[in-house]
């Protein structure tokens, strides 16, 4: 009995990791939302800090770093991915406006959406995306999510030190 017990509290230990991660999952790419127009007139509040109640301290924001549900809860009101999930769980555009995958299913492509920038005005590129896939990838990084990608073609050999660069991960329109 005792055996069971403990294969049950390490799969809700499991799960309980899988749902940040695959929140971080989402947020790898991560850049901060498409800047929203400001009305004309209306003046920015005087105090620009960002409050929300939380249960615990988060660990990190940093969406390559995420580690618990408090982290994951903040990141993803700072960061988009290139994917989101609706109320129903369907994978929905976010800073892709859409994506194809290859007929064998092992080639991925996303069209990013025009005209989301960055909080100080530059404008997201595909390099970005790389970057923020790459970082979630690099060994220093130490993601928990990194497992994740590690079928990416070269992802482990460049987890391991193997090789500069994930051959698997480019952006197209360079």
């Amino acid at each position: 009995m005792r055996g069971r017990r403990s294969a049950a509290t390490r799969g809700r230990r499991s799960l309980s990791l899988v749902v940040p991660l695959l929140g971080v999952l989402l947020l790898a790419p991560a850049a901060p939302g498409g800047a929203q127009p400001r009305a004309e007139g209306i003046a920015r509040a005087s105090d620009q800090t960002y409050r929300r109640p939380l249960g615990n301290d988060p660990a990190a924001i940093d969406p390559a770093r995420v580690s618990d549900i408090y982290g994951l809860s903040v990141s993803e009101q700072i960061f988009d991915g290139l994917v989101q999930f609706d109320q129903t769980l369907t994978v929905m555009p976010s800073l892709a406006q859409f994506w194809k995958a290859s007929r064998d299913g092992l080639t991925w492509t996303f069209m990013l959406r025009k005209n989301v920038k960055f909080h100080h005005g530059r404008e997201l590129t595909s390099d970005d995306v790389v970057f923020s896939l790459t970082r979630l990838l690099d060994p220093r990084t130490a993601s928990g999510g990194a497992d994740f990608f590690v079928n990416i073609k070269g992802a482990r050999e460049f987890r391991e030190g193997r090789a500069k660069s994930v051959a698997g991960i480019a952006a197209l329109d360079r």
